[in-house]
């Protein structure tokens, strides 16, 4: 079951990750975090659809409620195996593949959602790769991530629709 809304209105409003501590986004976020999750987290807030809070147990921390951080008034969760199961409890389970480089590309070859690598990354996907080009991480390397190849590459689907989600 994929996620409903507007593509482009939710991806428009991710931060890359050269601006998301810009003034406007999240300043105080601190530096010494990745900040995948902050930007995903800055997207939802945007799109009308902020963290809201609640208890989606964290399989990997054995936490019963992810760790949510303010940040200049936006709630953000900044692991990526904790937003993987907010998403997971607040939406649907993704789709989970395994595989080479070319057979994940083929996977979500002409779709558009949310890409998860493993618990290494997580970023919105378009068509043919990264939806912002400007990415720190080589591509190829996130595909081949041992996160990945222990875990697999999850995608939450994202459909262009009037009922929306966000």
């Amino acid at each position: 079951m994929p996620i409903y809304g507007d593509f482009m209105y939710f991806a428009n409003y991710r931060p890359n990750y050269l601006t998301v501590r810009n003034p406007g986004n999240l300043p105080s976020f601190p530096t010494e975090y990745e900040p995948c999750g902050a930007q995903m987290s800055l997207a939802f807030h945007r799109s009308g659809d902020p963290l809201d809070g609640l208890g989606y147990p964290c399989q990997e921390t054995m936490l019963t409620v992810p760790r949510y951080f303010t940040y200049d008034g936006v709630t953000c969760i900044v692991s990526v195996p904790e937003l993987y199961w907010y998403l997971k409890g607040r939406y649907e389970d993704p789709e989970n593949y395994r595989g080479s480089e070319s057979d994940l590309r083929s996977k979500l070859a002409g779709r558009f959602g949310i890409v998860a690598f493993g618990w290494r990354h997580i970023d919105i996907w378009a068509d043919q790769g990264l939806y912002d080009t400007v990415c720190p991480y080589d591509i190829s390397g996130l595909f081949n991530d041992v996160s990945v190849a222990k875990r697999g590459l999850f995608f939450w689907e994202i459909q262009d629709s009037t009922a929306s989600d966000f």
